[in-house]
């Protein structure tokens, strides 16, 4: 069975490129995330391959997104995005 684990990827706020990213934005990215209408995979880096025992493979499928307040730290207070992220049993071998 594939090893699925959580992680928080976006926070309302400027990014380091400089865009805003806002509440709306980001409670519409967990309201709509839909896998079967657009998976979003993991990649090594921004380049893709076609062999499947590349470096350049995908190495794990996002499968749902949820919006949370953070409730400390210097961020508190701000919306966040959580994804489930499912790994790809070949990364664990």
């Amino acid at each position: 069975m594939p090893k699925t684990i959580k992680l928080t990827v976006c926070t309302e706020g400027m990014t380091l490129n400089g865009f805003a990213v806002t509440r709306e934005q980001i409670q519409q990215m967990a309201d709509n995330y839909n896998p079967r209408l657009y998976a979003a995979r993991l990649n090594l880096e921004h380049v893709k391959s076609l062999y499947p025992d590349s470096l350049f493979r995908h190495y794990a499928l996002i499968q749902s997104a949820n919006a949370y307040d953070v409730k400390d730290g210097p961020l508190q207070g701000k919306l966040a995005l959580e994804v489930t992220v499912e790994l790809d049993e070949e990364k664990d071998a």
